[in-house]
């Protein structure tokens, strides 16, 4: 390798060695982010070369020289790359990028891309070797140059070239101050959430239910990942609601979270809401040509679809009571004639009542019949 002077501008092939591996592997990546605009180019070196005229011989002198004149701020104005065959330049709003060379040999770099952007902090040297200057970025593995740099005094240029792929950016010194770029700040890990206990079940384990009944579950904190072997899952926060229809029976009635299971024990009553129906009897809503003395003599039954409990009595059209006795026993309702209250022929009756069953559901009796 040699170095040239060329319009009295020191052109210098440089690479850099960096602290540490990863730089390197970042530095790889870099061309490729460069063209398909989703990764950073995240690694720097410098180099120095020239064209072919007259050779001068350096020292360390020179070396030390350039160690200065490089320390300053720098700005990224433009991007080219170019791989199987796509070229790409960016420029400002598209690109963004701050960089500073210290004087303790360090490189630090912000630098965006679209939406994407990266932080990188590398260390290099200029090395001297037989009069030719050239700082170098080595992978230790195949010990290769993965980039190089060119410094006309203004403009600081790096290429990344890895066979297929080729990636240059253009840096502009902006003066000799260095500014102290730090890291973004990371965001924080969220905290997980507090662990949740559970507190209480209303209706509390062991009552009895209906099937169509809603358990409320009570825990100290919002539980997460819950999960029910029964019936339905709703509400959120502290309080959790699980919703029927149960089987009828003995149910076990698990819950599951994050942080714990409870199983809680009920027995599932399906309730009767079906109110008691007329399902036979001595006389129908609606017959006529009814023999009055067979009625007087034999009585009156009314047949239910269930067990019932409630008043019954026979009356006229007009709503007075003829005074038979009534009463009930089981599912049957039974109206019995008492001397002097026989019945008129060609006369409208009707048996009037209200009956109730086991769980309350009540039924409207009025069964009109005409006699003979």
């Amino acid at each position: 390798m040699k170095t040239l002077i060329v319009n009295n501008k020191l052109s210098c092939q440089f690479s850099m060695r960096t602290q540490h591996r990863k730089d390197i592997s970042d530095e790889k990546n870099s061309l490729i982010l460069t063209i398909a605009i989703t990764l950073l180019l995240s690694a720097f070196m410098v180099g120095c070369g020239e064209d072919e005229a007259d050779v001068d011989t350096l020292d360390e002198t020179d070396v030390q020289s350039l160690y200065k004149e490089l320390v300053g701020t720098y700005d990224l104005f433009k991007l080219e790359g170019s791989a199987d065959g796509v070229k790409l330049v960016l420029e400002p709003p598209s690109i963004a990028g701050t960089m500073t060379i210290s004087s303790d040999q360090k490189i630090t770099r912000k630098f965006k891309v679209l939406e994407s952007s990266n932080f990188i902090r590398v260390s290099f040297e200029i090395l001297l070797d037989e009069g030719v200057m050239s700082i170098m970025s080595i992978d230790f593995e195949t010990e290769e140059v993965i980039s190089k740099y060119t410094w006309d005094g203004e403009i600081l240029t790096m290429t990344v070239d890895d066979g297929t792929t080729v990636g240059t950016q253009f840096w502009r010194k902006l003066n000799n101050s260095v500014i102290d770029l730090q890291p973004p700040e990371l965001e924080s890990e969220p905290e997980p959430p507090p662990s949740a206990a559970f507190v209480s079940a209303n209706p509390p384990s062991g009552s009895k239910i209906a099937a169509n009944a809603t358990v409320i579950l009570t825990f100290d904190n919002a539980p997460t990942d819950v999960t029910v072997s029964a019936g339905f899952l709703a509400g959120s926060g502290k309080t959790l609601r699980v919703a029927g229809p149960f089987p009828a029976g003995p149910l076990a009635l698990t819950v599951t979270w994050a942080d714990g299971s409870v199983t809680l024990t009920y027995i599932v009553v399906v309730l009767d809401v079906d109110p008691p129906e007329v399902t036979g009897g001595t006389v129908r809503d609606g017959d006529k040509d009814v023999d009055p003395d067979v009625l007087f003599e034999d009585g009156i039954e009314i047949t239910f679809s269930e067990d019932i409990a409630g008043d019954i009595e026979l009356q006229t059209e007009a709503g007075d009571d003829v005074r038979w006795i009534g009463w009930i026993d089981g599912d049957k309702a039974r109206l019995e004639a008492v001397a002097g209250a026989e019945l008129n022929n060609k006369t409208i009756y009707v048996i009037k009542g209200k009956v109730a069953d086991a769980a309350g559901n009540e039924t409207e009796i009025s069964i009109t019949f005409v006699t003979r």
